[in-house]
């Protein structure tokens, strides 16, 4: 599970729209921003501004209604809006993930914490439950 110092995420003039009952929506115009491995960084901006969307594409979880309409996202130069499914499951959650704002949503109180590190590890890297658990415990 060794990482690259050089993973480079990348996202230049992203555009994108959503088809609305009262016709297009354009969300996201023109975004470019550049998320460089171990620095952090912040997405901020009014409410409505796009932050969720812009998200939400990179990690290919747009509605039905909602298209890229130009721009691109990759990480280490590759392009993750043309990837194909089996590429997306191995990259998703290994490479790249997403904590929602919704803690009701994204943290199931049936779990424990340690449950729910396991399950990501164990789903992303086919391991047993000692091994994940090994892991999760130097995390």
């Amino acid at each position: 599970m060794e990482q690259p110092k050089n993973d480079v995420l990348k996202v230049k003039g992203l555009h994108v729209e959503f088809q609305t009952s009262h016709g297009m929506v354009h969300a996201v115009k023109d975004v470019s921003l550049e998320v460089k491995r171990g620095r952090i960084h912040a997405l901020v901006g009014e409410s409505g501004s796009g932050k969720s969307v812009t998200s939400l594409t990179i990690m290919n979880l747009l509605a039905g209604n909602g298209r890229v309409i130009s721009g691109d996202v990759t990480l280490n130069e590759k392009s993750l809006l043309k990837l194909p499914g089996k590429e997306k499951r191995q990259l998703y959650g290994d490479k790249i993930g997403m904590i929602f704002q919704d803690p009701t949503a994204a943290l199931d109180p049936l779990f424990t914490v340690e449950q729910l590190l396991l399950e990501g590890l164990r789903k992303h890297h086919r391991m047993s439950k000692k091994q994940a658990r090994e892991i999760a415990w130097r995390i």
